[in-house]
């Protein structure tokens, strides 16, 4: 559960990030106008790069214990069924 907490939190402090981040640029950069927009559509583009990355990770992590909770559990059915076969016969 700790791990899906840590998981929200840092997406939000990831927008947060890129939030300022993009408001710190535009107010502080010494370019021109149509260069700053290439240069902030160029941050936008390698942000969401990364958290696509990071949602395929997810999305992979969250698969392999889907499957790891399916192995448990069969594991487990053949553990009681067991037991349950001895106590009775």
């Amino acid at each position: 559960m700790t791990n899906n907490n840590n998981i929200g939190r840092d997406v939000g402090f990831f927008f947060a990030g890129l939030f300022i981040g993009g408001a710190m640029a535009a107010l502080l950069t010494p370019y021109s106008g149509p260069r700053t927009r290439r240069m902030v559509r160029h941050k936008i583009e390698e942000g969401a790069d990364q958290l696509a990355e990071a949602a395929g990770e997810i999305r992979d992590e969250a698969a392999h214990l889907y499957s790891r909770g399916k192995q448990m559990a069969a594991r487990a059915e053949k553990i009681v069924t067991k037991a349950a076969t001895s106590i009775a016969g």
